[in-house]
């Protein structure tokens, strides 16, 4: 079956319809699978590259077309900073990678195809494997783990699940936190629009670790990242802001789709950083997704702070598909 060219703007108008078949593939993110993440990346890092979009009978190719610095030509995903999402999404697997594989390997225009996002065990990779090992050589690259949590009914039945001498240190924290005068908002809520709100991210972020390292917020494809998502999302933008007399110093953003929550950011101004500011945010944004029905919080990438708000962990892995230089 043939796979039908489209353009980005071809991507933007059939979005729901290319989330729908996100939403029913297995083993996958769904979340930086979709066009929440794929239309914001392309805004952001693809700028020097060519789209590479089209849909076929099985399914969809999310892609960019490049050439390295080395001069090879390469096929990979428009987001290239984490891997969290698979450019190829369908929910049949093994017919939609023997339809790739029969368009790419009969196109001059590649070299090497980088896919990332695939379970480690699930179908597709498999079925990519099978289908392009005997023309190509086929490497596994390096996994991606998340942490997630999955929320409880309320927000005492979550707390519950902590051990005691954790229940009693947070509890602490968001007494402290109170008793020097902060309290929480909803920034979106607070903001005149989306510009306003971000500019408001941008200014906490200056004042913390990651701002003076240059990091975070800060980074420039970082920032036009985030703001491209913050403006298209618009309503499925979470933003809270912690304050104190009325002054920003910290902020957690995210966002929701379907029943669950994808954590973006987290910081704080630096010169608060007695009052765990992370931690009463977080605490704020569970209860209130808690409250709104949300079932599942992303807190994104591993990192030891997030581990101790998680439940359980999401891998996947990468393949890179490269054509012989025979």
């Amino acid at each position: 079956m043939a796979f039908t060219e489209l353009k980005i703007e071809d991507l933007y108008e059939r979005s729901a319809d290319f989330d729908a078949v996100v939403d029913r593939a297995a083993g996958i993110d769904h979340t930086c699978s979709s066009t929440d993440w794929v239309l914001p990346a392309y805004r952001t890092w693809a700028a020097d590259l060519t789209p590479r979009i089209a849909e076929s009978e099985f399914g969809w190719f999310a892609l960019c077309q490049g050439t390295s610095q080395t001069g090879v030509q390469f096929l990979g995903p428009p987001e290239p900073m984490w891997g969290f999402g698979c450019p190829l999404v369908t929910d049949q697997p093994k017919e939609f990678a023997a339809d790739l594989a029969d368009n790419l390997l009969n196109r001059d225009d590649w070299e090497s195809l980088f896919v990332p996002g695939l379970a480690p065990h699930g179908a597709l990779r498999a079925a990519l494997i099978e289908h392009f090992l005997p023309h190509t050589e086929v490497f596994g690259a390096a996994k991606m783990v998340r942490c997630r949590s999955t929320l409880a009914a309320d927000f005492d039945a979550y707390m519950g699940r902590f051990p005691s001498k954790r229940r009693r240190d947070l509890q602490r924290i968001m007494r402290r936190a109170t008793e020097a005068g902060v309290t929480v908002v909803d920034g979106v809520a607070d903001s005149a629009d989306a510009n306003h709100l971000f500019d408001r991210i941008v200014a906490v972020e200056q004042q913390s670790w990651k701002g003076q390292d240059g990091s975070g917020m800060v980074e420039p494809d970082l920032q036009r990242f985030y703001r491209a998502m913050t403006d298209q999302l618009q309503f499925r933008t979470r933003v809270r802001f912690a304050q104190i007399e009325g002054r920003d110093v910290g902020y957690v953003l995210g966002h929701t789709r379907n029943q669950s929550y994808r954590g973006l950011q987290i910081s704080y101004d630096q010169s608060f950083s007695d009052l765990s500011l992370g931690s009463v945010l977080q605490l704020h944004e569970i209860n209130d997704l808690i409250k709104g029905g949300i079932t599942h919080y992303d807190l994104g990438m591993s990192m030891d702070y997030k581990q101790r708000w998680a439940t359980e962990s999401f891998i996947t892995t990468s393949l890179m598909i490269s054509r012989s230089s025979d």
